[in-house]
């Protein structure tokens, strides 16, 4: 049996998570009978699965989701609980078989091991009941729109923001059942800043909105100086167009494009992959205030070429930590 202070495994994943289901490469580390994540090594963990809880460990085929691209069948899996179903894959199938293996062992010695996957929290069928309230929710708000749009009962504005607010209730019904009442309330003000954005004529409101809308939407795990960044940059970005001046907004569109796309990188990225994003944002901001075809040609190829760089940098520190 594992000792609580001894690491089975460790290593990088890519995890689903938070309130829009987005993924992120995290350090997982298997200690014991927990499985901890990470943004980066000898950071606080972001969260942990105890496998005392664990039911096991289920391949592509028997997970009720959609997968990435990049997840293969031989690359990802999920790691089921009494309480949720943790989604994951890798790069390696060596590596990922290894993962596997050691959780699928702790379970078996630790856990409460079933193999029937169909009773796996987030893989349950809904039921009759849930069904026809999110059915008549959405048939609801469909009329809705129908109506505010085509009866001539309200005026333009008004019908765009019956129609938002018919648009945010029909998405809450989509939203996974499993969301919680804090995703919930994400999601509305998410929407909330979406309508008000684009429907209230003045300029700083709608900038205002938008950053509120884009604070919404990020990731439970987003870090405060992330966020920072990507409101600055948002900020610029929508402002950019008050400016005159046409290289003047040019130039705060392009600083903003740079604060954003840092933001948007993880917080474990290094400084020269920094570097090369900072490139690809001042370049693609180059070629959006240039109006010229040959310009957006030449940016396709130099933002592919950097993404390229980036992750072979990626692939370098992986390397280096695995020695």
């Amino acid at each position: 049996m594992a000792t609580a202070n001894e690491v089975i495994k460790q290593g990088y994943l890519f995890k689903q998570g938070g309130s829009y289901r987005s993924w992120k490469k995290r350090h997982f580390v298997l200690k014991g009978s927990t499985l901890s994540y990470y943004n980066a090594p000898n950071e606080r963990p972001k969260g942990e699965i105890d496998l005392k809880t664990g039911r096991g460990v289920r391949p592509k085929s028997k997970c009720t989701l959609e997968w990435p691209s990049a997840a293969k069948a031989n690359l990802c899996f999920g790691v089921a609980t009494d309480s949720r179903t943790y989604y994951v894959y890798g790069t390696d199938k060596t590596d990922v078989a290894e993962w596997t293996s050691a959780i699928q062992k702790v379970i078996k010695k630790e856990g409460k091991p079933d193999t029937d996957h169909k009773s796996d929290p987030e893989g349950k069928p809904e039921g009759i009941a849930s069904k026809a309230v999110k059915g008549s929710v959405k048939l609801a708000a469909k009329i809705t729109k129908i109506v505010a749009k085509n009866s001539g009962l309200v005026d333009d504005q008004t019908a765009d923001i019956i129609s938002g607010v018919a648009d945010a209730a029909e998405k809450q019904a989509e939203a996974d059942r499993d969301a919680t009442i804090s995703d919930r309330l994400k999601m509305g003000g998410a929407d909330a800043a979406g309508m008000v954005g684009d429907n209230v004529d003045d300029d700083a409101v709608r900038v205002v909105a938008k950053v509120a809308q884009e604070q919404f939407e990020a990731d439970d795990d987003t870090t405060v100086k992330q966020r920072l960044l990507l409101a600055g940059g948002t900020a610029m970005q929508e402002s950019s167009g008050l400016v005159d001046d046409q290289i003047g907004s040019a130039a705060v569109n392009t600083a903003g494009r740079v604060l954003h796309d840092q933001g948007e990188a993880d917080s474990d990225t290094n400084v020269e992959q920094r570097l090369l994003i900072a490139t690809g944002s001042v370049v693609g901001g180059v070629a959006d205030a240039v109006d010229n075809d040959i310009v957006t040609e030449v940016n396709e190829v130099v933002q592919e070429a950097l993404e390229d760089g980036v992750e072979e940098l990626k692939d370098e520190e992986d390397e280096e930590e695995e020695d």
